[in-house]
């Protein structure tokens, strides 16, 4: 997981023509994690280990199409104005 600084010289090698292509080398792809039906709630939740301690339709977890149980970042809401 090294930085990179992306300076492209060609349309070729910009991210956008690079995603429409479907060419993720040097990238990390990340997509929003789909919240579950809970019975118990009534609601689609996502799990955040007890690090999130307010709903919010603000609340969001990344992770990778190859390892949708690995979160690589989230974010949520701890209190009234606070994420």
């Amino acid at each position: 997981g090294d930085r990179m600084t992306w300076r492209p010289v060609r349309q070729e090698d910009e991210m956008l023509t690079r995603f429409k292509a479907k060419d993720f080398s040097r990238m990390t792809y990340l997509i929003n994690k789909p919240p579950r039906w809970n019975e118990q709630v009534g609601a689609y939740v996502l799990n955040f280990n007890g690090r999130v301690t307010m709903a919010s339709v603000k609340n969001f977890q990344l992770v990778t199409p190859e390892e949708p149980d690995r979160i690589v970042l989230q974010f949520g809401r701890v209190g009234k104005d606070l994420f």
